[in-house]
C-alpha cells in the first residue's frame, strides 16, 4: 500500500546561506503583496517579473529587484495565491460568505516542487538558487532511499528554517495480531484502553514560559505597546510554545503508532472534547492535554481505514450498559467504579472502553 507522509528537517544554513534563505521570504513577501495588486492575476507571467514595487512607511511607491528568488518559487508563489482565489470562488458559488485575500506583513511558508530540491545525503539538502553548495540539515535519517519526493515546503519559525517533505512510502500490509481495542477518553486519566492500561497525554507549562509571560505582561504594561525588548520575549514565547506542541505531536504520533501495530481493530466513540472545556475546572486540564489532535488522527485513520478503524456515535450509552445483564445504570461523574445489581463490578472507564468493542461487534 502507498501512503502519502511528511517528513519535517531542521535546516542548519551558514551565514551567507541564511542570509540569502532571509532575503528569499523577504522577496516572496513583495511578490506576493504586488501580484496581489494587480488587475487580472491570471494573466500575469510570475517567472518574469524582477523589478515589483512596493509602499515604503510614506506610501511612497519604490521598486525591489528581485536578486535571489528563483522563477520556480516565483511561479509557486503566483499559484498560491491562484488556488487560494479559486477556492474562495467555490465557497462563494456554494453560498458562503467569503472575505478577500490580504496584505501580508510576513510570508512564513514557500511552496517548493519536488525539481527546485534535491537529497544529497543523510546530512545535506539542496535547494534551487544555491547553486553548487549545500544546506546542512538534520532529520534526513527518517527518509529512506526508496521513498519517492513528492513537493516540500520551506518554512521560517522565528529565526529557525525547516523544510517540510511531502513524500510517497510503500507500507506493509498489517499483520493480524487478534487483538481489538477499545479507547475511551477522559479527564482524570487522558486515554483509557479497554485491556486497562491507562495514559496521560498532560503536558504542563514549563516554569520558563510562565516566567517569560509574566515578564512580557510586564513590559506591556508599563509601555502600553511592544517594545523591541518586547519583541525579543514574544520570539522567545513562541518557541517555548512551539516545544511544547512539538511534544504533543509526538506522543500523538507514538501513540497512534502504537496502536496501529499492536492491534487489529482500534474502536473510539466520537467524544466531544470541545465542550469539556466549559466543565468547571476543566479547562486548563484540556488545554495542556493532546486529546484533540488524537481524536483527529483517529479520525483520519478512520477514513483512510474504515474497516480497521471504527468510530462509534457520541450518543452510544458505553458507560450505562451492564455487558453481563444488558441493563442500564446510571452512574454521576463521581463514581468512578460501575456497579450492576447483577453483580458485575468495573473501572469505569475501563468498562465503558470494553463496551465499545460490544457495540461494534467485536
Amino acid at each position: 500500500m502507498v501512503v502519502t507522509r511528511t517528513y519535517t528537517v531542521k535546516l542548519k544554513p551558514n551565514k551567507s546561506q541564511q542570509k540569502q534563505l532571509n532575503q528569499y521570504f523577504y522577496e516572496a513577501k513583495v511578490l506576493y503583496n504586488y501580484l496581489l495588486n494587480c488587475s487580472n492575476i491570471f494573466a500575469v507571467t510570475s517567472c518574469k517579473i524582477k523589478h515589483p514595487w512596493k509602499y515604503d512607511k510614506d506610501k511612497n511607491k519604490i521598486k525591489v529587484e528581485l536578486t535571489s528568488l528563483p522563477s520556480k518559487l516565483k511561479q509557486n508563489v503566483h499559484r498560491s495565491i491562484m488556488d487560494s482565489i479559486k477556492s474562495l470562488k467555490a465557497k462563494k458559488d456554494k453560498g458562503h460568505e467569503v472575505g478577500r485575500l490580504k496584505f501580508k506583513s510576513e510570508i512564513k511558508t514557500i511552496e517548493i516542487d519536488n525539481q527546485s530540491f534535491s537529497v544529497k545525503d543523510i546530512n545535506h539538502i539542496k535547494l534551487a538558487g544555491f547553486g553548487r553548495s549545500s544546506i546542512k540539515c538534520y532529520g534526513l535519517h527518517q527518509i529512506e532511499d526508496r521513498i519517492k519526493l513528492r513537493n516540500a515546503k520551506l518554512m521560517k519559525i522565528d529565526d529557525s528554517f525547516f523544510l517540510k517533505i511531502c513524500i510517497l512510502q510503500e507500507v506493509e500490509d498489517h499483520q493480524t495480531s487478534n487483538v481489538n481495542i477499545g479507547i475511551d477518553f477522559g479527564i482524570q486519566d487522558n486515554i483509557i484502553l479497554s485491556n486497562g492500561e491507562k495514559l496521560n497525554c498532560k503536558i504542563a507549562e514549563s516554569e520558563k514560559l510562565k516566567k517569560l509571560q509574566r515578564k512580557f505582561a510586564r513590559s506591556y504594561l508599563l509601555n502600553r505597546r511592544i517594545t523591541n525588548n518586547g519583541k525579543k520575549i514574544q520570539k522567545k514565547l513562541h518557541k517555548e510554545y512551539q516545544h511544547i506542541t512539538n511534544q504533543k505531536k509526538d506522543f500523538t504520533n507514538k501513540l497512534i503508532h502504537y496502536l496501529d501495530t499492536s492491534f487489529d481493530y482500534i474502536c473510539f466513540q466520537d467524544e466531544q472534547i470541545q465542550g469539556w472545556r466549559n466543565l468547571n475546572g476543566n479547562k486548563r486540564t484540556i488545554q495542556h492535554s493532546c486529546l484533540g489532535s488524537i481524536k483527529n488522527k483517529l479520525i483520519e485513520k478512520s477514513q483512510e481505514q474504515p474497516e480497521r478503524y471504527i468510530m462509534l456515535s457520541k450518543w452510544l450509552s458505553t458507560t450505562q450498559y451492564c455487558p453481563r445483564c444488558h441493563k442500564k445504570n446510571k452512574h454521576t461523574l463521581e463514581e468512578r467504579t460501575y456497579h450492576c445489581s447483577c453483580g458485575y463490578l468495573e473501572d469505569r472507564d475501563i468498562h465503558a472502553a470494553k463496551n465499545m468493542l460490544i457495540f461494534a461487534n467485536l
